[in-house]
């Protein structure tokens, strides 16, 4: 155990041990896992040498692939195992609606043995994909699956929102922005310290005055692609210095995009749009601008911190929705199976906590 984790974060250490813990009690050693989107394999290793399940472990990235496989090889050359250890095989595959059944067909796993689909923080719509995998091919046995990046899903239509019959409708009211909000670690915003408090109220500031600079130098500017927040170097220089960075690094997207999309597009599903730089100014944004423009709107910063705390308090039932929506979908669907949603997680640790898992009652090899 200790081979697999100790090039990991406390974080990650933390998820792969809890996730594999859980899916050992719930499973029988008989039982094969699936993992998709298997990552870097962190998981998979953990479950095969510490826990003895026999593991297939699919990922599109073939660079992940090589360093799981590296490591794995590390794990059997330094380790004499006392005890039969299972198998781990990584499968290197993007898997979409399409072509996951044929995929899957090509694994030699026993067909007497259940399986269970799993995911560790399974992005987008990969979370919907390994449910409706488990609900819709009898060969599975169970699922256990913690979703993340629910901004991830294809919007502004994503095709898995909703997914049950009891909140469908709902993606009238919950859009991308709150898929995005879903996301928030609610938790690091009430146990600030003082300083981090300071921190990030002026950093929301400097964020809030930013997109008032951008609607009054781009008039109509629609779809801006984000950029990664400065070096606090750079924040600490002051709005100007933030400023100029950002207005160097913005980027928008080009309306014209039917040119370009990724394996995952179906009608228009996972569209990659081309980037544009941003247009010319109304005005230069001098650093005179600039100043002027955050002195005339630093004194919104209380109804601005006042917003924030609201969205923070919203971030929590946001999330829930996705995960009520799954759950409810599962249990439409399978009223039989043993469905249920825990929080497998220390949120502190690690903000996308819940677990989703079912258990069929019939299947094969159970």
């Amino acid at each position: 155990g200790n081979d697999v984790k100790k090039s990991l974060s406390e974080k990650k250490v933390h998820e792969v041990a809890c996730m594999a813990a859980k899916i050992s009690e719930n499973h029988p050693k008989n039982t094969w896992i699936i993992d998709l989107g298997s990552g870097q394999g962190y998981l998979p290793t953990i479950l095969t040498h510490e826990y003895k399940f026999h593991v297939v472990a699919i990922e599109a990235c073939e660079q992940n692939i090589k360093k799981a496989e590296e490591r794995h090889s590390n794990i059997l050359k330094r380790t004499k195992e006392p005890e039969p250890t299972g198998t781990l095989t990584y499968h290197p595959a993007f898997l979409t609606p399409d072509t996951t059944e044929s995929v899957l067909s090509t694994l030699s796993i026993p067909e007497e043995a259940p399986i269970c689909l799993t995911g560790l923080h399974s992005c987008g719509d990969l979370t919907p994909l390994i449910l409706r995998l488990y609900v819709e091919s009898p060969r599975f046995h169970s699922v256990a699956v913690v979703g993340c990046c629910y901004y991830k899903m294809g919007w502004p239509r994503p095709h898995e929102w909703p997914m049950s019959k009891g909140l469908k409708g709902m993606e009238e009211y919950l859009g991308p922005t709150g898929a995005q909000l879903a996301c928030e670690n609610s938790l690091r915003w009430v146990e600030m310290c003082e300083e981090e408090w300071e921190g990030t109220k002026e950093l929301s500031m400097y964020r809030a005055v930013l997109e008032v600079v951008l609607h009054e130098l781009y008039p109509g500017l629609v779809d801006v692609i984000g950029v990664k927040t400065p070096s606090k170097k750079v924040v600490k220089q002051g709005f100007v210095a933030y400023a100029t960075y950002c207005l160097t690094k913005i980027k928008t997207r080009q309306t014209d995009f039917t040119t370009q999309t990724t394996p995952m597009d179906k009608g228009g599903h996972g569209t990659l749009r081309p980037t544009a730089s941003l247009p010319p100014p109304t005005r230069p944004p001098t650093p005179e601008y600039l100043e002027e423009t955050y002195a005339r709107l630093l004194p919104a910063l209380p109804k601005l911190i006042l917003w924030l705390t609201l969205r923070e308090c919203i971030a929590p039932l946001l999330e829930a929705l996705f995960v009520v929506d799954r759950v409810l979908y599962l249990k439409e669907v399978l009223p039989e199976a043993e469905t249920e949603a825990v929080a497998l997680f220390d949120k502190r640790e690690s903000p996308r906590n819940i677990l989703i898992t079912s258990r069929k009652k019939k299947a094969a090899g159970g």
